[in-house]
């Protein structure tokens, strides 16, 4: 059994610590890597509507809630990077009868649309453990309290990357191959996650006392609900931008965008000063302009995903600051977690709704002026 003392690492960069990053990063793409893939698999093949895959994704955003309420019992009554493992385990589960399922032609519409359902509900429930697990308790084991707070800030730049990295990589891999391959692209990440994680020793320590089954604890930060809603906002936003995009070079230029905005946070407009929510503001307005004005605008195809990653980057980054500046030393994990579901449930209520409002002439104008980029 692990010892009830952490080894002393007065560099957050050391070889534990990189590990956990990797698994971060291994989880996060396979699961932005199901944006475009769903889009290919259900709806190119008039497998679904958008309806109802806005229904699977809006499922998939309850199941990152469901499960929160219990997160402090389990994490308190079974070892913690076990429960990681586990839930990691389950994501990847998911994902393999995901893939069965597709294959399954015996399957009516209506037993395939449940079936779909219940897989993305229990895939948000896992992934939802298992991030919240890793970035909120794990990392945070790994480092020493004055290494803490960049520790937080090193993941969500690595979970904004991925954003842009796992979708880009599932459009190249179905470009090249097929949604079989880009299946085993996304399961291997999972795996990779779960081999860093088994690596790394963790202090056992010992459970509080008279842990309620359900509470807020390690789940949502009540005192940061106005940080939750402007969070929300920005990401559903961003799911809205990002739903029915395909194309590499738009991953490509996200992916610049969040590069810029975390250079210039870190030697310029420093994340903490209110001046750098102000700048993601005004880099998010540009965005929008940029998107109305397409047709006068050649560079709004580059412009349009480099200025959304700015205003993600500088945004949430500000935002991070204030959830961990507003908890006290007991409550980061919990603090943590909120900042999680605002990004995650955003993203996820932005792809829904624009699926389930297909049809609606404001989100189909939007949709053709994205296409049209």
């Amino acid at each position: 059994m692990d010892s009830q003392n952490t080894p002393l690492h007065k560099n957050l960069w050391h070889r534990d610590f990189i590990a956990l990053i990797i698994a971060e990063l291994m989880i996060t793409t396979s699961v932005y890597m199901q944006i475009p893939l769903f889009l290919q698999r259900y709806i190119d093949t008039t497998r679904l509507i958008h309806k109802d895959l806005g229904i699977a994704v809006g499922l998939f955003g309850i199941g990152l809630f469901a499960i929160g309420p219990f997160t402090n019992w389990l994490i308190q009554h079974y070892r913690r990077n076990k429960v990681y493992i586990l839930s990691t385990v389950g994501m990847l589960l998911v994902l393999l009868f995901i893939s069965m399922l597709d294959y399954e032609s015996r399957t009516t519409d209506s037993t395939f649309n449940i079936l779909l359902y219940i897989s993305c509900f229990l895939f948000g429930c896992f992934y939802s453990l298992s991030k919240r697990t890793l970035t909120g308790v794990l990392m945070i084991d790994k480092c020493e309290s004055y290494n803490r707070t960049d520790a937080n800030v090193a993941a969500s730049w690595i979970s904004r990357f991925s954003l842009s990295a796992g979708p880009a990589i599932a459009v190249v891999a179905m470009t090249m191959t097929n949604s079989v391959d880009t299946d085993i692209i996304a399961n291997s990440c999972i795996i990779f996650a779960i081999i860093l994680v088994c690596m790394v020793r963790f202090p056992f320590k010992t459970p509080d006392d008279n842990v309620n089954i359900i509470s807020t604890d390690r789940f949502f930060y009540s005192h940061g609900i106005k940080y939750f809603l402007a969070l929300a906002v920005i990401y559903i936003i961003i799911g809205l931008i990002i739903s029915l995009e395909r194309s590499v070079m738009f991953y490509g230029m996200l992916l610049s965008g969040f590069v810029v905005a975390m250079i210039t946070g870190h030697y310029f407009v420093r994340s903490t000063k209110k001046i750098s929510v102000i700048i993601g503001l005004i880099f998010m307005v540009v965005t929008f302009l940029s998107i109305a004005l397409y047709k006068s605008n050649p560079y709004a195809e580059y412009m349009v995903p480099l200025f959304l990653g700015c205003s993600t980057g500088y945004i949430g980054s500000y935002m991070l600051h204030k959830y961990i500046n507003a908890s006290i030393h007991c409550e980061r994990s919990t603090a943590i977690s909120s900042y999680f579901l605002a990004c995650e449930g955003g993203l996820a209520s932005g792809i829904c709704i624009s699926y389930m409002f297909f049809d609606n002439p404001y989100i189909t104008q939007m949709h053709d002026l994205l296409q049209s980029l």
